[in-house]
């Protein structure tokens, strides 16, 4: 929604659209396995963003998702997938 507001209202210029497209390369990278140093290369190397802007984005990225086993790719109802952190709930007893 809030890249369909920028759009709008004409603030998606090439600049603003490039890191967009960085954000989604590196969250599908780490999502399919890579780590931080991987995630930096691509977007550093592969993607050409400066040094500082991929360090940035690649860690503020890794420290968003989900490092563990109980994180579980699914896919929501209009087809996108999404990660969804399972947690595993104590029961009360009754």
């Amino acid at each position: 929604m809030a890249v369909l507001a920028e759009f709008l209202v004409g603030g998606l210029d090439a600049a603003r659209l490039r890191l967009l497209a960085g954000r989604v390369l590196a969250v599908d990278g780490m999502v399919g396995g890579a780590d931080f140093i991987e995630t930096f290369r691509l977007l550093r190397h592969d993607q050409g963003f400066a040094a500082r802007a991929a360090f940035v984005m690649a860690m503020r990225i890794a420290r968003r998702l989900p490092c563990d086993s109980r994180a579980t790719p699914v896919r929501l109802p209009c087809g996108r997938p999404v990660l969804v952190q399972l947690r595993r709930h104590k029961s009360r007893p009754r």
